[in-house]
């Protein structure tokens, strides 16, 4: 979500500091160096004598967002998208974060609203495909119409199709997966998942523009197959939520996800299978933990899901939990201690031989 709403957002401010005033700059720069809390202490300050100025809203509001503020920054942003202009570049951007805001507080219909209507303003193609984009993810274009809703303790699940797919029994793999995995992290989820199961890839890619499978997890949002393991996904959404604040680094998340699966695959034994498909020729841990897009996905996957699960029998619940809120791998070598760079080196051994 952060990436596909920093795209959208860059170009935004590149047309829109142009016309700023004084004030309006500072808080741009300020912004732009992410320095969230000054832009919302000098805002806050210029609102207290111009309170419905759209543009002072705008940003108090996008700041309180970056910082994953929600219930702070939907006020700001319903003062600015109150702007009148039917033109305005700043209704169609504050919809778009106001929808995401909705929607996380489980107000789907007004999040689907203010989409449509940033979605109708007319201004750059970008803005509306900003809104577009959302609307299509969080189901409500017309497309999700005739879908099968399920709704259980923590999931509201969505399906394509249910004629291809025992979906009584996807459902209840999938709470057993949840109790599962949150029995290990005990997690606070803001609200119940939202599970897209979809029965064609075709209609994926053209309707969210997506291949298939992937979690939106601060959202808690999965698109995914009618074939998936039951965990993977979950364990992103779940795990992302055992802190306030998780720094992610693809090797662990991945990793973490993939050993939370529920598949019970010999883990050991299809890695083997798939250093040689791949010709490895060395398992290198803290390369492949710094560089993961280097690397061939299903030799990554494979080997961070074995490398966390040896991580968690060699170090247990309690510090693993501890390492998970910051993924970095100096941040490993402070939990785990100094023999975790021994523990790394028996690992490759065992495959580099």
């Amino acid at each position: 979500m952060r990436k596909v709403i920093l795209v959208f957002g860059l170009i935004f401010l590149h047309h829109l500091v142009k016309s700023q005033s004084p004030q309006l700059k500072e808080i741009w720069k300020l912004y732009d160096k992410k320095k969230y809390d000054e832009v919302i202490e000098k805002g806050e300050k210029l609102l207290e004598k111009s309170p419905g100025h759209i543009e002072y809203n705008f940003w108090v509001g996008r700041a309180y967002f970056k910082k994953e503020k929600v219930k702070e920054a939907k006020p700001f942003l319903e003062k600015a998208s109150m702007h009148n202009d039917p033109h305005s570049t700043i209704k169609a951007r504050a919809n778009y974060y106001l929808g995401v805001c909705y929607f996380l507080e489980d107000e789907k219909e007004k999040a689907k609203q203010v989409l449509n209507e940033g979605k109708a303003i007319y201004t750059y193609k970008n803005y509306t495909e900003a809104n577009e984009y959302w609307i299509e993810k969080l189901g409500f274009d017309d497309f999700y119409n005739n879908w099968s809703r399920f709704e259980t303790q923590h999931f509201r699940f969505y399906f394509q199709d249910t004629t291809d797919i025992n979906h009584k029994r996807f459902i209840n793999d999938c709470e057993k997966a949840f109790v599962n995995i949150d029995t290990f992290f005990t997690s606070k989820l803001p609200k119940k998942i939202d599970y897209y199961v979809w029965s064609s890839h075709v209609d994926a890619r053209n309707v969210i523009k997506h291949d298939l499978s992937f979690a939106h997890t601060e959202l808690c949002l999965i698109h995914g197959g009618n074939y998936e393991s039951e965990g993977h996904e979950i364990a992103h959404i779940v795990s992302y939520f055992s802190n306030e604040k998780v720094k992610k680094m693809a090797f662990v998340s991945e990793g973490t996800a993939v050993y939370f699966d529920q598949t019970n695959l010999d883990r050991e034994q299809w890695i083997k299978g798939v250093i040689k498909g791949y010709k490895i020729k060395k398992v290198d841990i803290k390369d492949l933990w710094k560089n993961w897009y280097n690397y061939p996905s299903k030799y990554s996957y494979s080997i961070a899901g074995l490398f966390i699960e040896n991580v968690i029998k060699k170090y247990g619940q309690e510090k693993y939990l501890e390492f998970y809120t910051d993924h970095s791998y100096k941040h490993a070598q402070q939990v785990f201690g100094k023999d975790f760079e021994s523990f790394i080196k028996e690992f490759e051994a065992k495959y580099n031989r």
